[in-house]
């Protein structure tokens, strides 16, 4: 291979600021045409309407498979563990907030018949 190395049939290429952007964008849940357009070929407006995005998410997989190649090739562990994350998994889900005593107080005891301590063991 011309300029590559291969690992586990991976053919490992120089990573270029370019293939970070392309998957930062990715993990930033950046549309993937506008990623293709802007990173992989230079595309008019009805090109980037109509590509196909398997193609885009193939070059996704394979951004990622260089990066964690490229990682283990360093020997950095943790960053290769961290790429193999599904991306998925690193969505953050909020729980609802939780509401002060008082906000509470108006559910269950909107006349105020609960003692402050009944009520907090009722919050809890």
């Amino acid at each position: 291979m011309r300029g590559g190395w291969v690992e586990n049939g991976t053919v490992l290429i120089k990573l270029t600021r370019q293939h970070f952007a392309f998957y930062r964008g990715y993990l930033e849940g950046v549309d993937l045409r506008a990623l293709a357009s802007r990173y992989l070929e230079k595309m008019t407006a009805d090109e980037v309407e109509s590509i196909d995005l398997r193609i885009v998410q193939s070059r996704v997989k394979w951004g990622r498979d260089q990066l964690l190649v490229t990682a283990r090739r360093a020997g950095k562990p943790r960053i290769a563990r961290l790429v193999a994350i599904e991306p998925e998994r690193l969505i953050v889900q909020y729980s609802k907030p939780v509401p002060t005593l008082e906000q509470f107080r108006a559910e269950p005891d909107p006349y105020e018949m609960f003692s402050e301590a009944e009520l907090i063991e009722l919050f809890q």
